[in-house]
């Protein structure tokens, strides 16, 4: 059976519009799904619920391995979430964002260091480990921010629009990485 993120009757106001109402879809883990819709359509706000960043109106989210429910910490040690645009400090470097993302996710010293290197390499960025956020392309700011949320292996993935911005180069880069 596998990991599955079941959705019921989920339902989300934001303000005084409706964001989502009675959604209700399966998630089968292993296997890649796309949410498509128009702006506004509450694409953004269903992966912010499946992150946990955002608590539903109604309905459910529940999170299964072999149909036994995950633990809060369980889902958020899980659940690797890409924003549309994401927020890095413009004043640390690469590498130092990586150290920053393993000490929010407690890896120890001796995974992070490989794990840290093989990301910097499969992207490209290994010269770049040392250079400010603020100082990179907009492919390089996407990759280095894909890298942060992929540090922790995380067994959900959750991407809002993780090309959308950068050049064709940079976003082939950046599938492949996924």
């Amino acid at each position: 059976m596998g990991a599955q993120v079941s959705v019921q009757n989920l339902s989300k106001k934001m303000g005084h519009v409706q964001a989502l109402q009675q959604v209700t879809t399966l998630f089968e883990g292993g296997r890649v799904h796309g949410i498509i819709g128009p702006n506004g359509a509450g694409k953004t706000t269903l992966l912010r619920l499946l992150a946990g960043l955002l608590h539903p109106d109604g309905g459910s989210i529940d999170y299964l391995i072999n149909r036994q429910p995950y633990t809060r910490a369980q889902i958020k040690a899980a659940t690797g979430y890409f924003p549309q645009e994401p927020s890095l400090y413009p004043d640390l470097s690469c590498m130092e964002h990586l150290e920053f993302f393993r000490d929010l996710y407690g890896l120890p010293e001796a995974d992070f260091r490989p794990r840290a290197q093989e990301l910097l390499a499969a992207t490209g960025m290994s010269p770049f480990a040392g250079r400010p956020a603020g100082k990179l392309s907009g492919g390089m700011y996407k990759k280095l921010g894909l890298m942060c949320v992929l540090l922790n292996r995380p067994s959900l993935l959750l991407l809002d629009e993780p090309t959308v911005g950068v050049d064709p180069v940079s976003r082939q880069e950046l599938w492949d990485l996924v």
